[in-house]
């Protein structure tokens, strides 16, 4: 039991197990056009959809603004994410959306994480009432936004249509909105390539990687073989990781999403486990080390990980779980395959 507890803190190690050797001349394949498992079908259909938002500030006069989203399913079908630019008069604004199913809690397992652009990275969980076609979401993390209400559902009116509400109170401002998203088709629209900042240029290369990882679990030396494939996001400012470890049985899948918050002048990322939750940390940016120190603040405070990023084509890591009155350690290396 404390080896599940513990596989389910930390995201890269995803088995106690013994080691086994990865099919390194081969490549995994994370894509899929289907769901993973029949709950995510009420998420939107892969492809292309087109969305007007009409958003108002205290009831003044609405806001109006258009958006592209582009929706893929990621990790084998375990995820949705929709990648989306909304445009108003000669200004953008990017956000990238993970939606997944948690098979770990009893009620409301329905779950999406919202990168924005300027890296403000926020959790929902969603309760989906089947007979109104209705997802209502609430915020989970930050656990605490203090004077602040918030409320947000979606609803699926019938096949290749989306209507998402949403009112937000802070500091006596009122600001509410409506969507209007519509299914266009299978294809995609890829939108003009967007180059990373420094501050995601120092992650490393897009495309796949080995990983190889020894982990000190409760006296125990584990070695894992794994591989995973990085990309940026459309807008270039979220770094996707689909990755899996081999260990004795069937493999195990996770991915994680970093990006830089502009405004704080840190890093953000979220975990994901295939069916599980998603876990997020804070990194700083150590320059005379090329290092990123991440600290957990989902679980608070549980795991500490220093990523070394020695060239585009290599990084390493150790990491420390602290799980009760145990301490458990790792280190790892990843390679750049293509």
């Amino acid at each position: 039991m404390r080896c599940l507890i513990f596989c389910y803190i930390f995201a890269g190690l995803l088995g106690c197990s013994k080691k086994k050797n990865a099919p390194v001349d081969s490549f995994e394949v994370f894509d899929s056009q289907k769901p993973a498992r029949p709950e995510l079908e009420v998420y939107e259909e892969v492809g292309y959809w087109e969305q007007e938002n009409r958003v108002k500030t205290n009831n003044k006069q609405a806001q109006l603004t258009s958006a592209s989203v582009n929706v893929r399913r990621g990790l084998k079908g375990h995820f949705v994410i929709l990648e989306s630019k909304v445009s108003a008069g000669k200004e953008e604004k990017y956000n990238l959306i993970v939606k997944y199913y948690n098979d770990l809690v009893e009620v409301n397992n329905y779950e999406c994480v919202w990168f924005q652009d300027d890296g403000l990275v926020q959790g929902f969980t969603g309760s989906w009432e089947s007979e109104r076609a209705r997802m209502t979401w609430q915020l989970n993390f930050p656990k605490k936004l203090p004077k602040s209400k918030f409320s947000m559902e979606e609803i699926y009116p019938k096949y290749g249509e989306r209507i998402f509400k949403f009112k937000i109170e802070e500091g006596g401002k009122l600001i509410s909105g409506e969507s209007k998203a519509v299914y266009m088709g299978e294809g995609f629209r890829r939108p003009k390539k967007r180059y990373p900042k420094i501050e995601l240029s120092r992650l490393g290369s897009e495309g796949y990687w080995n990983d190889y990882e020894t982990v000190r679990f409760s006296g125990e030396t584990i070695e894992l073989k794994g591989q995973s494939r990085q990309r940026f996001s459309s807008s270039g400012l979220c770094m996707i990781s689909e990755g899996v470890k081999y260990t004795e049985g069937a493999p195990e899948y996770y991915m994680w999403v970093k990006t830089w918050d502009s405004e704080q002048k840190i890093y953000r990322m979220a975990r994901f486990f295939e069916s599980g939750p998603a876990h997020h940390y804070v990194g700083d940016w150590l320059a005379p080390l090329k290092t990123i120190k991440w600290v957990s603040v989902e679980p608070p405070g549980a795991i500490e990980i220093m990523e070394r990023l020695e060239q585009s084509s290599k990084r390493s890591w150790t990491y420390t779980v602290w799980d009760g009155n145990k301490t458990n350690t790792g280190k790892g290396v990843s390679n750049f395959v293509k």
